[in-house]
């Protein structure tokens, strides 16, 4: 047999729980609000950005990169060194020895795009990105379109193809 015991103390209320068996009880401590605080600086809405040096054919802006020797380049399913190592997407053009500057996941707009929502998004050759999965090499999800010129970045593990 147990008997519960509620009370306010204070702004609090306080549950307890006893146990007729001489077991040890519980205790529930549930406040009322205070008064909100100020308005925190603008988030990254989950995006991670790094920065990496271009590779010595430098780095166009929105494509996908792959980490090679230290340095940034453009990813291609024809090359199977890529398909491991794809670190995101690149935000802006970097000449050769320049930094790159790649996200890695989150929500990328660009205006220029136009892609179907809710479809997928691939890696193409050359970097591109693409709604259609390339046929050879290897294949890798990088984003889920969410509107015509927005993508949600989460690359998936590169698939090897036959």
């Amino acid at each position: 047999m147990s008997q519960i015991t509620t009370a306010l103390a204070g702004s609090s209320m306080v549950t307890v729980l006893e146990k007729t068996d001489g077991q040890s009880g519980l205790v529930t401590l549930v406040g009322v609000p205070g008064p909100a605080g100020p308005a925190g600086p603008p988030g990254s809405g989950g995006a991670v950005t790094l920065s990496l040096p271009a590779g010595a054919s430098g780095v166009s802006g929105h494509r996908v990169v792959a980490a090679i020797g230290g340095v940034a380049v453009h990813a291609d399913p024809a090359d199977p060194a890529h398909a491991d190592a794809v670190i995101g997407l690149s935000l802006g053009a970097a000449v050769a020895g320049a930094p790159a500057t790649i996200q890695a996941g989150g929500e990328v707009s660009e205006s220029s795009w136009a892609w179907t929502p809710g479809q997928p998004v691939f890696v193409a050759a050359g970097g591109m990105l693409s709604h259609s999965a390339p046929a050879a090499g290897w294949s890798q999800l990088i984003a889920v379109a969410l509107s015509a010129t927005r993508i949600l970045l989460n690359p998936r593990q590169a698939v090897y193809l036959a």
